[in-house]
Order: structure tokens, then C-alpha cells, then sequence
């Protein structure tokens, strides 16, 4: 997924384009999470990684703004 949409001052992998990513809930009800959760856990995870925590919040801003944009209700 990083590869894909690298986080900011990260090169994009293997010479891959940079394609919008999103972060989501499939089925709530059915996989017990939340959008918030995964989020949390995504954010987690780059932190551990060793992003910054400012830096992991942007990216997963971008994620926000890239959903938002590829709704399919308007």
C-alpha cells in the first residue's frame, strides 16, 4: 500500500505510479471493526514502523481525501 501512495518524503516503489488509497470498513457488523479502528491501526503501524506521527496523520488525510473523492454517491 505504501508503495503505491508513498507517505511524504518517501520514494514511490519499483517505479510504480502513485495511485490513490483508501483506508475503509468493508462489513462492520460482520468483521466487528470500525473505520475509526482501522485508522487507529494504520496510523499504529506507520508509527511503529518509524514514520513520524505528523507524517502518518497527513497520509492518512490524503486516504480521507482520495474516498471522499471516489464515492460513488454524491
Amino acid at each position: 500500500m505504501f508503495r503505491l501512495q508513498p507517505w511524504e518524503g518517501a520514494a514511490a516503489g519499483d517505479g510504480l505510479p502513485v495511485v490513490p488509497v483508501t483506508v475503509s470498513a468493508d462489513d462492520p457488523l460482520q468483521l466487528a471493526t470500525r473505520l475509526s479502528d482501522e485508522l487507529a491501526y494504520a496510523w499504529a503501524g506507520m508509527v511503529q514502523c518509524g514514520v513520524a506521527p505528523s507524517v502518518a496523520n497527513a497520509w492518512l488525510q490524503r486516504c480521507t481525501v482520495n474516498a471522499w473523492r471516489g464515492r460513488f454517491a454524491r
